[in-house]
Parts: structure tokens; sequence; C-alpha cells
């Protein structure tokens, strides 16, 4: 890697200039090929579709960069190819190419040298393609290695690296192999590892982290962790929330998850997650006991969550002794501001609930605090007209 930096110094100072973009070759992969061989220059491929965002970064403000143009046209042949088109299609099933932009990298020979997937900026652009020309940490040679047994813990750590980068998913066993030749995780570098590789949250990697949170907040920084684990964590979620099927066992695992994380704010949360699950599901029912739960437990609950927890339960829900609940909520929500939106909210649910003398009042209050403020209150008059006529609620 240092002869590769030095030389690239020296033929920057030499030319006294640089490219003004990589210039990717228009021929065939099959011309491609030849010319690398002619010329015994490696290949560098572009895998691209026209919808990724980041190829037209990379396009526009990466392979333009002058040092990243007289490096790459140095030492490569480089094309882009459409991984939906042509050639680029077929290239693509060859190469398992399913994450974009992915980054290729070929001997004159077409053997493939190195991979990686997603976005780089102009440094490590750089680095990959220095990678790539060094034969000890190129992904294609680490993996020889490892399929003729190569398993010592420094080369496993290098390699699950390697394969992340390239969305090889070996990764996977490949850091589970790394840890298992680890008696100590609560190394620097082991608790980076742990980091890097936590994935989902049943994991014994992510257990740990939350386990010995504080190691890792010392090292990394507490935002650093919040943002892992929070993410981790969004994932389970969401595909609870993408099931089709109420799945009870895994409710049950989300309040243990919550509970192990959040510790004292964990019923606030969990009551949180199951009001957005039950509101997805049209489960009323459920999304009004998730509700108390949450109002409840909530700490320095706001007078809007309070009004627009109780104005939802006025719109959809039908149970008296939970209509009881949110009238409860709307006057909590008035000791804290006397907002006439609020009034509206506790007139509504009165009306709701047949109380028509109460609903009465509150809705005159709300008028009058909406007056008082210049607010346009034609929605609370409109209310007071039709209690007054004697309609059930929601009657058109």
């Amino acid at each position: 890697m240092k002869k590769i930096t030095i030389l690239f110094g020296i033929l920057s100072i030499a030319t006294g200039a640089f490219a003004q973009s990589i210039d990717f070759s228009k021929q065939s992969w099959e011309k491609v090929l030849a010319e690398a061989q002619s010329s015994n220059k490696n290949i560098f491929v572009d895998a691209y579709t026209t919808w990724c965002v980041p190829c037209k970064k990379m396009d526009k403000y990466v392979f333009t960069k002058p040092n990243v143009a007289t490096f790459y046209n140095e030492y490569f042949i480089s094309i882009q190819m459409d991984m939906e088109k042509g050639e680029g299609a077929t290239f693509a099933k060859k190469y398992d190419v399913k994450a974009f932009p992915t980054l290729l990298y070929f001997s004159p020979d077409g053997e493939l040298l190195h991979r990686v997937a997603g976005y780089k900026n102009s440094d490590e652009f750089l680095e990959v393609g220095i990678t790539a020309l060094n034969p000890k940490l190129r992904l294609g040679t680490m993996t020889k290695k490892y399929l003729q047994g190569e398993r010592s813990p420094e080369f496993l750590r290098k390699y699950a690296y390697a394969c992340k980068a390239a969305l090889d998913y070996k990764y996977r066993d490949v850091a589970e192999m790394y840890l298992n030749t680890q008696k100590e995780w609560s190394s620097p570098e082991n608790i980076q590892f742990i980091f890097d590789f936590t994935e989902n949250t049943r994991s014994r990697y992510f257990n740990y982290m939350i386990d010995n949170r504080t190691l890792f907040e010392k090292q990394l920084g507490s935002g650093a962790v919040f943002n892992k684990v929070q993410s981790i964590i969004q994932i389970r979620l969401d595909l609870m929330l993408n099931q089709k099927k109420e799945n009870v066992a895994e409710l049950k695992g989300i309040e243990e998850l919550f509970q192990k994380v959040y510790k004292e704010d964990a019923v606030v949360k969990y009551a949180a997650f199951r009001m957005t699950y039950y509101r997805t599901r049209g489960d009323r029912g459920g999304f009004a006991e998730a509700a108390v739960d949450y109002v409840e437990n909530m700490q320095g609950i706001t007078a809007d969550e309070l009004n627009s927890t109780a104005r939802i339960f006025a719109e959809v829900i039908e149970d008296e002794k939970m209509l009881e609940n949110a009238v409860s909520w709307s006057k909590r929500a008035i000791e804290i501001e006397a907002r006439y939106t609020n009034y509206y909210t506790l007139a509504a649910l009165y009306y709701k609930l047949g109380e028509n003398r109460k609903a009465k009042k509150a809705a005159k209050k709300a008028i009058k605090v909406a007056t008082k403020n210049n607010e346009d209150a034609q929605v609370v008059k409109d209310l007071l007209n039709q209690i007054k006529s004697g309609k059930e609620f929601g009657a058109s």
C-alpha cells in the first residue's frame, strides 16, 4: 500500500496536472477485457442503476475529483454499467450485484479481485482503489485464504469487515467466528467490533451491548450508542407493524425488550408502540387500552398530548368506560392550558356520552375562549348547534 501511495504522489508531482474525471470506457465488457489484457491493467467497474441517488452523487462529485481521476486513470481501465440494461443485467446476475452502487475490481484476465458496496466519498474511494491493488488486503485474496482454512483471529476480524463492505452476508458467520476466539470482549478493539456488527435485538452482541452500555458509551459516545440501539430496535418494530396477523408472542417479546433497554421508561414506550400497532391494525379496543397505559404512566404529559388522545377517543371509541377516561384527560388538558380546542374536545366527549347539558356548557366555554383570543370558533358553533338539535353524536 505504501508503494502505491508513494507512486501516486510521485505521479502527481511529475505530471503537474490532474485529470478532470475518470475516463470511463464506452466499449463492451468483452472489449474492455481485451484492452486490459493487452495493456496489463486492472479493471474498475462502476455498477449502477439510473434510479440510484448515491450512484449519481459519486458520478458527479467523486469521479470528477482531479486526484481521484488521476489515480484511477493511471491504474485501471474503468467502465460504467447499468445493472438493469443490456449486458449489465447479465453482469449483475453473474456477480450477484444487488446493492447500488457496487464497485468491482478485476484483474487483466477478468478475475474478480475486490468489491465494496455503497456510496464512498473521494478519500474512501481512493482507499478502496489502493486496497484493490494490494494482494494482501483485497477481498479476493482473503476469500481464497478463508476457503483454504485460514482462521486466525486477526484474519477473521479483517475478513469480516471486508465481507461486510462488499455486502457479502457471510460476514455474519465470520464475525461470529472471530468473537468465538475472544475471551475478553471488553477490549477497545472488540467493543468497536461488536458495535459495528450488531444488527438485531435477538443477537448476543446486542445483549452484551445493552448489559455493558456504559462501557460502549465511554468509548464511542452516548449519542452514537443511543442511535445504534434505536435503529436496531426500530427495524424489529417496523417488521412487526408490517405483519398481517396479530402476533401476541412477539408483542410480549417487544415488552421484554423495552424492559431490558428502557428500564423505568419501558411502560410508557411500550404503550406508545402498542398505540401505533393497534391503530395501524384498526383495533380500537387495543388502541384504547394502550392509550390508557400511556397517559396514566407518562410523566410530564403535555396538554396537547392529552387533548389529541382524548380527541381520538371522541372520534373512534365507543366504550363508555374508555370515554370517561378521555373526559378526565380532557379536564387535565384544560387545567394545564385553557385553550378553546381543549374545551371543544371535552364538549364532544360529553356529547358522545349523552351528557348534553355538560356538552353545551363546555362548547359555550370553548366559544368564549376562542372569541377572547380572536380565534375561529366555527367548528365549536357547529357542534353546539348539533347538540341543541337533539341529534345523536355523529348523526348527519
